[in-house]
């Protein structure tokens, strides 16, 4: 393994707002920016292997528009590869994020997926340019790669990514999926050369309905603690931070998306670079809980409103 880390997925521009509601009902509410960043889960993750001492390389596109060109700077600044972020005709995928105001619980995010949401597949007319390209060039995605380096995908990618599974597992890459939130339309297939799944308590339950049953799963219980394969890493001196109210219908609570990108992209990180899996759970661990208090999980990914054209 060198300590490369290849991660594949959704990247775009997110403004992240607080609002107050202003209409009885709650059918109006006055929003105010408080920041725009870069973010999705494959940019959270890339950042995270990048501050966990691992060399990522982000597998993405963006739109042809400014905010395109500031996503790919933006990560740039935060020591990624981004070589293999493609831009494609059209808007960059948008987030807004929503915290509440006064007797609001937890958060919101709506996704605009824009002309680019996931890697995509098919050919490109070179490095960062032309339609389609991604994990379609799974041989490029992954040069210099070794065996035991770590290739991490969120579900976009498990959608639309196939060629890069496949190039991965011929390498005999470590190959990880994040899972949390858990995606809907899940298929078999998706998971069938993935090494490792990782997913909240709702996605574990889910996976177990479909009949999925992946080789190894790495659980992240509620806001508490990791549950791997039967070994469990807790939060460091035991106290649970906060964390978001669970979906409709489901037990406990949850980490905000972010968290878990962190989380993910911290554990794909420190397997590249030789950790054991106890080592690794509770470095990924503190590093999701380290970025809670935090709007924008790093400072590198912070965007100006003038570069968004």
């Amino acid at each position: 393994m060198s300590g490369r880390v290849v991660v594949a997925g959704g990247v775009g521009v997110e403004r992240i707002v607080r609002y107050d509601v202003v209409g009885a009902g709650g059918a109006l509410r006055l929003a105010e920016t408080l920041a725009v960043s870069v973010a999705g889960t494959a940019a959270w993750a890339s950042v995270a292997a990048a501050a966990a001492g691992a060399r990522p390389r982000c597998v993405a596109r963006v739109g042809t528009d400014p905010a395109g060109r500031a996503l790919r700077q933006g990560l740039a600044r935060a020591d990624v590869d981004v070589t293999m972020i493609r831009p494609v005709p059209g808007e960059s995928a948008r987030l807004l994020r929503s915290l509440g105001g006064e007797g609001v619980v937890g958060e919101e995010t709506l996704v605009i997926p824009g002309a680019a949401w996931g890697p995509g597949e098919g050919p490109a007319d070179g490095p960062g340019e032309g339609p389609g390209g991604g994990p379609g060039e799974g041989q490029d995605a992954l040069a210099g790669c070794q065996p035991g380096d770590v290739l991490l995908l969120d579900w976009t990618a498990l959608a639309d990514g196939r060629a890069l599974i496949e190039a991965a597992y011929a390498r005999d890459l470590q190959i990880l999926a994040l899972l949390a939130p858990y995606p809907r339309t899940l298929t078999d297939s998706a998971t069938d050369l993935v090494d490792v799944v990782v997913a909240d308590q709702a996605g574990a339950a889910a996976l177990a309905d479909a009949g999925v049953l992946p080789p190894s799963l790495c659980v992240v219980v509620g806001a508490v603690g990791l549950s791997w394969d039967g070994a469990t890493t807790l939060v460091p001196g035991g106290a649970a931070p906060v964390a978001m109210p669970g979906p409709a219908g489901a037990a406990g609570a949850r980490l905000p998306d972010r968290a878990y990108a962190v989380l993910a992209g911290t554990l794909a990180a420190r397997l590249a670079l030789g950790d054991d899996r106890p080592e690794a759970a509770q470095a990924a661990l503190s590093a999701a809980i380290s970025v809670l208090p935090r709007a924008i999980p790093y400072p590198d990914l912070r965007l100006a409103e003038e570069d968004l054209g």
